[in-house]
């Protein structure tokens, strides 16, 4: 299942992109999960980063799609955007908020399709390197290269990456399956990221910076997962 936002104020415009998308992944055989919003401001005040994928139409009132842009990717510089616009000389200020495409108006079916399949070809590309942290009102997709370390306070999970920590509940021995060989456990409270140890001794590990204690009991069996993380570097 993808999300997918659209942010236009134009109603009918809103509302054709949402069929014509729910219509591609009827073909495709793929969910979307499709949801609108009327103006950019609220869209931005609002904003949860767990959206795959976002429509945003360039002129709008209150907060045209550029300002928006940019606000955006002070909070989610992964996640894909698509401007919709009826100027095309709007495409080099995209570059400078990492836009994913154009869309030009009117709008067509077969446009929607051609940018839906290059777009699609980047996410399943990167779901396999990411993973979705949620709760019962929000989610959101983080590369498991930005992890940093996962960490469990009673039942709560509290993710630290390298665009904030995230919380949402479950246990390491969950995480440890889903996260893979490149994540061990330092103690009982920690999961690390091998790939961001920075350094070592008797009784603590430095990840990115953080100084976190290596149990008695864990050690033993950490070390040998960091040693073997290492002689596999490329």
């Amino acid at each position: 299942m993808y999300r997918i936002a659209i942010v236009d104020d134009d109603n009918d415009s809103r509302d054709f992109i949402r069929r014509m998308l729910i219509r591609y992944g009827a073909e495709k055989n793929t969910e979307f999960v499709v949801d609108g919003y009327e103006n950019a401001v609220d869209f931005i005040e609002k904003y949860k980063a767990g959206y795959d994928l976002i429509f945003m139409d360039i002129m709008m009132p209150y907060m045209d799609g550029m300002t928006a842009a940019a606000k955006l990717r002070e909070m989610d510089k992964n996640v894909l955007l698509v401007f919709i616009t009826n100027m095309a000389q709007y495409a080099a200020q995209g570059y400078d908020v990492d836009a994913f495409g154009f869309l030009i108006k009117p709008v067509t079916y077969e446009s929607i399709a051609l940018k839906m399949a290059k777009a699609m070809e980047r996410l399943e590309s990167e779901t396999s390197g990411s993973v979705v942290i949620g709760s019962k009102t929000t989610f959101r997709k983080v590369r498991i290269s930005d992890i940093k370390y996962v960490e469990i306070r009673g039942h709560t999970l509290v993710w630290h990456t390298t665009g904030g920590n995230f919380t949402n509940t479950g246990t390491l021995k969950q995480v440890q399956k889903q996260l893979g060989t490149n994540f061990a456990l330092c103690n009982q409270c920690y999961l690390v990221n091998l790939a961001r140890c920075d350094r070592l001794d008797k009784t603590e590990v430095v990840v990115s910076g953080e100084t976190l204690q290596i149990s008695r009991y864990k050690k033993a069996e950490f070390l040998r997962q960091l040693n073997r993380y290492l002689n596999n570097m490329p």
